[in-house]
């Protein structure tokens, strides 16, 4: 049997997920990344505290092939949300940009 710990740690990283599912299809991509960051390191810390030996099988036997399944979707989410990040950054310094010149711009030429 597996520990109660283990699977309250699991039940936070599938409830990180769905939060992460949920934000990305608002649009939120900042969010999606830090989400995305959060749930690499509680799956890493997971794995840490409770790695797959065969007293603990039977857990993820149960838990891994549902979450293995989702795993490359969702590193795409992630990939996705870093790329819109960029370009919505990217965005405002043009806006930025543009701004500073034209305040920056003789009055006699705006």
């Amino acid at each position: 049997m597996y520990s109660l710990d283990a699977e309250r740690n699991w039940r936070d990283i599938e409830t990180l997920t769905r939060e992460l599912e949920k934000t990305a299809g608002e649009g939120e991509w900042l969010r999606v990344v830090e989400l995305s960051a959060a749930r690499h390191q509680a799956i890493e810390d997971h794995f840490r505290r409770h790695p797959v030996e065969p007293a603990n099988a039977d857990f993820y036997y149960r838990h891994l092939s549902q979450f293995l399944a989702n795993e490359q979707r969702l590193r795409d989410l992630a990939v996705t949300a870093r790329r819109q990040v960029m370009a919505e950054g990217a965005s405002q310094r043009l806006q930025r940009k543009g701004v500073t010149a034209y305040q920056q711009a003789p009055q006699g030429t705006r």
